[in-house]
């Protein structure tokens, strides 16, 4: 019974098994604010939703900082994945506006290049949280042979977005490596831990 209800909502949810797949590699997403200020974002919730699924088991998850190393050079989503030796690659867009969070998300078989499975998030940017969950459940649903219900990747963390946010902005500036940059990072973490 619980097996043939799982299967019901992931078919409700739109998540059915695409392709089995073991392996996977998020990419940077990228800004897509008009001032394009907003990497900070794009790149901490690709760093997140790596985070989240390398928790769930039986799932590789490439290291984030190697799919930045390669997204650098240039190289296709699909070429990431063969360096990576990845079965499958997701890629992704982020835009705020207002307090409004657009998140794309593309999730691509690295031996084709065929799209798998693509979605659009518009929330409000208080739901990130909810939103990365959404992502990493709904990827693990897609490649792997089960169903993880929602809440199943929840994880401890503040419920401030503010919070985050500046977070966010202490580890693109820690990123820098910099003297400047690091008593910036400094400030910005602080600024998160009192909020």
């Amino acid at each position: 019974f619980t097996s043939i209800k799982l299967e019901q909502i992931a078919s409700e949810e739109g998540l059915t098994t695409v392709q089995l797949a073991d392996s996977i590699a998020i990419l940077p997403f990228t800004d897509q604010s008009e001032e394009q200020d907003q990497s900070y974002l794009a790149l901490g919730l690709a760093e997140e939703i790596t985070s989240l699924l390398g928790r769930s088991d039986g799932f590789k998850v490439s290291a984030s900082r190697s799919s930045q190393i390669l997204a650098k050079q240039g190289l296709s989503p699909t070429d990431i994945g063969r360096r990576l030796n990845v079965k499958t690659v997701l890629t992704g867009s982020v835009r705020v506006t207002g307090n409004r969070l657009r998140v794309r998300v593309e999730l691509l078989d690295t031996e084709n290049g065929h799209t798998l499975w693509t979605e659009s998030f518009l929330r409000e940017l208080k739901d990130i949280f909810q939103i990365e969950n959404e992502i990493s459940r709904a990827v693990v649903n897609l490649l792997q042979d089960k169903y993880y219900e929602a809440g199943s990747f929840a994880k401890l963390s503040s419920t401030s977005t503010d919070a985050y946010v500046m977070y966010l902005k202490g580890r693109e500036q820690y990123r820098l490596q910099t003297t400047e940059s690091m008593k910036q990072a400094r400030t910005f973490f602080e600024q998160a831990l009192a909020l």
